[in-house]
């Protein structure tokens, strides 16, 4: 969907699925953070997954932002 989705021109539909993934992705790297912190996780890599996840959810929150007002 991701591929496909960039290929369209801004619009709130591109916005909208760069939200979602944004939201996604942030929780996944709050789920990182919290079981590395708390001792679930325990592989060393997981503070690097979650920061990898962290600046995914960031450039999508970006694209969102940048889409939404190119939209309106």
């Amino acid at each position: 969907m991701l591929f496909l989705a960039c290929r369209l021109p801004r619009s709130r539909v591109r916005a909208i699925i760069a939200a979602a993934v944004a939201v996604n992705m942030a929780g996944f790297a709050l789920n990182s953070f919290w079981g590395a912190a708390h001792g679930i996780l325990t592989d060393p890599a997981i503070p690097l997954v979650g920061g990898i996840e962290s600046i995914i959810a960031v450039a999508h929150g970006y694209v969102a932002v940048a889409d939404t007002k190119a939209g309106s």
